[in-house]
């Protein structure tokens, strides 16, 4: 197996563990298919850790499970002193670093920052820093996945093995009845997911982070090969780990043990069993995130009341027919999403194209900023929502 940015082939001396999402947004989800420790390490240093700062705000005030500590990173807030006055205020951590009045003047010195509240969090998105961001997920995800890196020829420039500079990510909007009941709703659960798919000679990923920031990247424009599904998502903030429970469970006193532990959590043989029932803990631990993405999406369409919405206003037609088109009936008491469908194919009025596609064309004919900005304002206002929820629930 050969490393995918240099020409190393990976062994035991420099296999290396690569987060599909960046450990800093607590992305659990580990792979060592994509590249070597040296080139995990660059990587890591450069479009990473600028990708991660975007989501500062987020990853400040809620208790994410990562695999490692990272150190505090400033961002952007709007505070408000106790008559409701507001000021623009810089923040590490969890604290107020530095305010500024609406002109722009430090106030540090005049004001006591402890009667200060953040009523709301900014997010500085770099376009570049974003697509690049976005792109390597899809691409970690789909080689993982084992798709070989040369069939990804949107992204990724094989004679040179690094990724393109000219890249194709686009932003999902909701175009649909169905999608639009979903995600105009408050966010109950943080969490982050990604659809693999294939459609014709299109492959693409949808990346969503922190219910919130959500991309199609294109990995390729000629895709020949079987059709593709794949999916992952889980859940962002931390749990409760009952870690002595769980080590009674893996207890390992002997070689059979040390085989079944193995098998049971798809891990290598090895002599040494403390090892073994480390790497199993971590599988447990992994696991107790990890959420059937369709099974959640169904679930969320009676939580925000979709088909009451499209009755009471009289859309029994559209009502069955997203219905019947998302949700097919089936032999299986579990009803679940169509995962040929969500996120892939947008239906309305009967019709069906290609998402990708269709936002495209939406973009294309009314514009950037009066197509994706009013719904991307919407989903912030959301999320600094959750963040301000979570942070009270912490302090009290």
């Amino acid at each position: 197996m050969q490393c995918v940015y240099c020409p190393a082939d990976i062994d035991e001396s420099n296999s290396s563990s690569e987060h599909i999402i960046p450990n800093a947004l607590g992305g659990l989800l580990e792979s060592n298919k994509i590249c070597c420790k040296e080139c995990n390490t660059k990587f890591g240093e450069t479009a990473d850790s600028d990708f991660t700062k975007t989501f500062a705000a987020i990853t400040e005030n809620i208790n994410i499970k990562k695999s490692r500590v990272t150190a505090p990173s400033k961002y952007k807030a709007i505070v408000e002193d106790m008559m409701g006055k507001k000021y623009n205020a810089e923040m590490k951590g969890k604290k107020i670093w530095t305010v500024l009045s609406n002109e722009g003047k430090y106030m540090n010195n005049s004001i006591d920052i402890k009667t200060l509240e953040p009523i709301e969090y900014k997010f500085e998105v770099k376009n570049d820093v974003f697509k690049i961001g976005f792109t390597k997920i899809a691409f970690n995800y789909a080689v993982h996945c084992g798709i070989e890196p040369r069939y990804l020829d949107a992204v990724y420039d094989f004679e040179n093995s690094k990724l393109k500079n000219k890249l194709m990510v686009i932003p999902f909007i909701p175009l649909n009845f169905f999608d639009k009941c979903i995600e105009y709703e408050k966010i109950n659960d943080l969490k982050h997911a990604i659809i693999l798919f294939s459609h014709n000679n299109i492959l693409a990923a949808y990346i969503e982070l922190f219910s919130t920031f959500q991309f199609y990247v294109v990995l390729s424009n000629d895709w020949k090969g079987d059709e593709i599904y794949e999916s992952y998502c889980q859940l962002v903030e931390k749990k409760e780990f009952d870690i002595n429970k769980e080590k009674e469970n893996i207890k390992i006193s002997s070689y059979k043990d040390m085989m079944i532990i193995a098998d049971q959590y798809q891990l290598d043989y090895s002599s040494n069993f403390e090892e073994i029932e480390f790497k199993a803990l971590e599988a447990i631990r992994k696991k107790e995130y990890e959420i059937d993405y369709l099974k959640y999406i169904y679930e969320q369409t009676y939580k925000c009341n979709c088909a009451n919405q499209l009755i009471k206003n009289k859309n029994m037609e559209d009502y069955f027919g997203y219905m019947n088109y998302f949700i097919p009936e089936s032999e299986d008491e579990a009803e679940s999403i169509d995962p040929n469908k969500f996120r892939i194919i947008n239906y309305t009025k009967n019709e069906t194209h290609l998402y990708i596609k269709a936002i495209h064309d939406e973009i294309s004919s009314n514009g950037f900023t009066t197509v994706v900005i009013p719904y991307t304002n919407q989903k912030m206002m959301f999320l600094s929502k959750k963040i301000l929820e979570v942070r009270s629930l912490q302090e009290s």
